[in-house]
């Protein structure tokens, strides 16, 4: 069956939410959510981009409210250029539609694009979420790392300098071919991802995976 209909339902969804994200005074994190409601309750598996709009909204708000990232401030920044982004896309035009769901597969990438945009209070949260995903990846790390490398990398964390606590972590690892869990190597290679950091992804793809 043709998914002309459902695809313009979705569209049209996508337009009036990122519409209203842009409001003066709108919660992006609570539009996300209606977001998510409207396309689970109509479109999310006969629009083409369905599942794919769905995960985006929710993984838009889960920088709100997942545990491990909790902040609200970067799920506003990012859901307001998610929005934005989509009312520039020709829903028309087939490819154009494509390269905004494949340039939005992992919202939290597109961090370092709000870099030339006002903080709005959001660099705090993301920092200090690069700061506790990285201490806690040398925590699972523990006795495997020499005290002198977890030193140095807990200094750099301690002066803000991330880039170079992630890549010291990272080549250590890789020099020294210590194994960690594949969930704290994805971990490792995701923050590598949102710094885009591609010496550490370069190391990280060397680290062995613990058993």
């Amino acid at each position: 069956m043709s998914s002309v209909a459902p695809d313009r339902a979705l569209y049209e969804v996508m337009t009036g939410i990122s519409q209203r994200v842009h409001a003066p005074a709108s919660d992006p994190y609570e539009l996300g959510l209606e977001a998510m409601g409207e396309i689970v309750g109509g479109v999310i598996d006969t629009a083409e981009h369905g599942a794919g709009a769905y995960i985006l909204w929710a993984e838009l708000t889960d920088v709100a409210d997942h545990p491990r990232i909790a902040s609200p401030q970067w799920c506003a920044a990012l859901t307001r250029l998610a929005a934005g982004e989509w009312l520039a896309v020709d829903a028309t035009d087939h490819d154009a539609v494509v390269r905004y769901f494949d340039r939005w597969q992992d919202p939290m990438l597109r961090t370092q694009d709000l870099f030339d945009e006002p903080d709005g209070g959001w660099r705090t949260e993301y920092f200090a979420y690069l700061e506790r995903t990285i201490r806690d990846v040398l925590g699972d790390v523990g006795d495997q790392l020499a005290s002198v490398d977890a030193e140095i990398a807990a200094g750099y964390l301690d002066a803000g300098d991330y880039g170079l606590a992630l890549d010291y972590v990272a080549l250590v690892l890789c020099e020294y071919e210590i194994p960690i869990p594949d969930r704290t190597l994805k971990r490792l290679g995701h923050i590598a991802d949102l710094m885009s950091s591609d010496q550490a992804l370069r190391d990280i793809a060397e680290i062995p995976v613990a058993s």
